[in-house]
């Protein structure tokens, strides 16, 4: 599930670089998005399952570079 979840961050990603605009992005759907991974990281340390550490915190940086991206081309 996790190379899934890469693949579908890929374009976000390449699309955010590519066109400098993220208008039509939903920030507060990101933010959201964030919020969740960091919970599941927390969860996963509190379970002590290192496959689910690397998925969460690699998932959660993903999508940090998202929200970066986003608040950097609305200025």
């Amino acid at each position: 599930m996790t190379v899934c979840a890469y693949i579908g961050y890929l374009p976000q990603v390449f699309k955010l670089v590519k066109t400098k605009s993220s208008k039509d992005l939903s920030l507060s759907a990101w933010i959201i998005w964030v919020i969740s991974t960091a919970c599941g990281t927390a969860y996963s340390i509190l379970l002590m399952r290192p496959e689910m550490i690397v998925m969460y915190v690699s998932e959660f940086i993903i999508s940090l570079l998202i929200v970066h991206l986003i608040v950097k081309y609305r200025r």
